[in-house]
């Protein structure tokens, strides 16, 4: 699989105003758009759930569009190719990254930014599909992996939610157990709340086992170990599988067909008096 390899960190903050409704992050990615087999149908609902939810953030999750798999990209920078063919292709990548852009526009700065895939294309200038569609839209480029820190604030108060989010890697298993695991696996070398994956094209988010950590009470003094909930999850797609006579590389993988659409991770303000808020985190599928 070819991306960029870049890992990066974000702190997103969000000022809430209100304990009576969660703020909602919303991953979305594997689009797959304008490929044979986009589901335009639930490209169309996710727009507009996503344009009147309130509250509601936004991160994507790469494979935006399907100019170019994996292995056409390197075949293209094995090959010599014409100033004209090269022209060409930069002007249908460049017309169908803009016609996405205009599509997710309105997120604005609820747009927590833009992680990078492995259908993408690679521009002369040196700038991929994913790269080039996150300055146009004003957010930073978050490479293929990134933690981000959404620190939340309410009424003086603050609380901060860590999310590990990766592309995901390899060809996708074909058993929801090795889904789980791949994203499990995200836990043993980064302490985190939140693991979420894309790539495979499933969509479920699943309770994860608990981090141990460090705690120092302040009112006895006493170093104490406290256990931090985790969830599990993976965003979803948008491509249909094993439509007669539509070809697609999920059909040569043998992949099964995957719920199409998005998730949507809750995260729920309540008051202590220890810290004012703190958060519960659910995970709607």
């Amino acid at each position: 699989m070819l991306t960029t390899g870049l890992f990066t960190t974000r702190v997103f903050p969000i000022a809430i105003r209100s304990m009576r409704e969660p703020i909602r992050i919303i991953p979305f990615g594997d689009v797959h758009y304008g490929a044979p087999g986009f589901s335009e149908h639930h490209w169309r609902e996710f727009i507009s759930y996503a344009k009147r939810v309130r509250n509601a953030y936004f991160l994507g999750m790469g494979d935006y569009c399907d100019f170019a798999s994996t292995s056409e990209r390197q075949a293209l920078k094995g090959i010599s190719l014409h100033d004209a063919t090269r022209e060409l292709l930069e002007q249908v990548a460049s017309r169908q990254l803009l016609d996405f852009k205009r599509q997710i526009a309105f997120m604005g700065d609820r747009l927590i930014g833009v992680i990078g895939g492995n259908h993408t294309f690679d521009f002369a200038d040196g700038q991929t599909f994913d790269e080039r569609l996150a300055s146009l839209l004003g957010v930073p480029y978050l490479g293929v992996s990134s933690l981000i820190r959404l620190a939340i604030d309410y009424q003086s108060c603050r609380c901060s939610v860590d999310i590990f989010a990766h592309h995901g890697r390899g060809g996708g298993g074909v058993t929801e157990g090795n889904s789980i695991n791949q994203v499990a696996r995200l836990r043993g070398f980064m302490q985190a709340d939140i693991y979420l994956e894309g790539h495979d094209h499933d969509r479920w988010c699943k309770p994860g086992r608990p981090n141990l950590v460090p705690h120092m009470n302040s009112k006895t003094g006493q170093l104490e170990v406290r256990e931090r909930p985790t969830l599990l999850a993976r965003s979803g797609s948008f491509l249909r599988a094993w439509e007669p006579g539509t070809r697609s590389y999920v059909v040569d993988a043998a992949k099964g067909p995957c719920q199409l659409g998005t998730v949507e991770i809750q995260l729920w303000p309540s008051r202590t008096r220890e810290r004012g808020f703190a958060l519960q985190i659910k995970g709607v599928a």
